[in-house]
């Protein structure tokens, strides 16, 4: 994958309104990879989209192609958006009326605000909190970042093992605030239509943690939940060891099958935005992108490793 940026991420790059816009300048004009990004997203008929931040409120300005890395980078030199997004392919330039989606490289995108239950949800069988650090705020930490790891090892490993694709293929990015995208360049990929992305997340879905009958479930089990496990205890409050453990011992009592496993996996299980991955028209954050919220970089991380980018803000 790309360079990873960390230390980058330990700049203000917009403390105050007043020199947001030398901050984005300096930033675009020193740092920003343009060839890098072009060479993953550049397309005459590739939508591009720019968002604004004006007091806290986001202005957009959509619908942009570009034919050239350095018509694009001309344009970010000119405009210096906070947020740089990306959108489908299209038959025709995007600004078109009558264009038609082509293809969109398959994204799946996991934000750690999916992980805080609601109050009716806990009170159903076998759900309980497992985000207890940081709760429903907009923000996350090391501890709730090993949810994101397991989400990012558990894509690498379905993807590659269970449907083939090139690891190579696969770029995993920090969100910038509390996610992870995972965005598959494979020909093949971009290719697929909605319903062939609605079927591969009910695939995904949290009722497969069920089947460890199914070698790739338990190989997840094994090689990625257990290791994950006593650490992720450990970081969290005594009340979610106790859930956990009750949990453990009514699949017994009841006598489910995988009584230990099962509600592992369901803890961990990734819980996944649907509309990223299955609207072709639902355009993605790109790398490099600076979250305009906490001002961190939208990096590349590799899945198999112990990234943090809660610790690397940190040094």
């Amino acid at each position: 994958p790309p360079k990873l940026i960390s230390s980058l991420n330990k700049m203000a790059l917009s403390r105050s309104l007043s020199n947001t816009a030398s901050s984005l300048s300096r930033y675009y004009a020193k740092e920003y990879p343009f060839e890098t990004v072009w060479k993953l997203f550049g397309d005459p008929c590739r939508e591009v989209n720019y968002v604004f931040i004006t007091n806290g409120n986001p202005f957009w300005k959509r619908s942009m192609s570009f034919k050239s890395v350095d018509q694009f980078k001309q344009s970010v030199m000119e405009n210096l958006p906070q947020v740089i997004h990306f959108g489908a392919i299209y038959d025709r330039v995007p600004s078109d009326p009558l264009r038609v989606v082509v293809k969109k490289e398959l994204i799946f995108d996991i934000d750690l605000n999916d992980y805080h239950l609601t109050k009716e949800a806990v009170g159903r069988p076998g759900e309980f909190n497992v985000r207890m650090c940081c709760g429903s705020e907009k923000k996350a930490c090391s501890k709730c970042w090993t949810l994101i790891r397991f989400g990012a090892r558990f894509l690498y490993l379905m993807l590659t093992k269970m449907l083939g694709f090139d690891p190579n293929d696969l770029r995993f990015v920090f969100s910038g605030r509390r996610g992870m995208h995972c965005i598959v360049f494979d020909d093949r990929a971009r290719e697929f239509t909605e319903k062939q992305r609605q079927d591969l997340l009910n695939f995904f879905s949290r009722e497969s943690a069920k089947h460890l009958e199914y070698p790739i479930v338990n190989e997840l089990y094994e090689t990625v939940a257990l290791p994950l496990l006593k650490t992720f205890l450990s970081m969290h409050p005594e009340s979610l060891k106790t859930s956990f453990y009750e949990h453990i011992e009514e699949n017994k009592r009841r006598r489910i099958p995988y009584p230990e496993a099962t509600p592992t996996l369901m803890l961990f299980w990734p819980r996944f935005d649907q509309k990223m991955t299955t609207q072709l028209v639902h355009p993605f954050k790109g790398p490099y992108s600076l979250h305009p919220e906490t001002h961190n970089i939208c990096e590349f991380f590799d899945p198999q490793s112990d990234y943090d980018p809660f610790l690397a803000l940190q040094k």
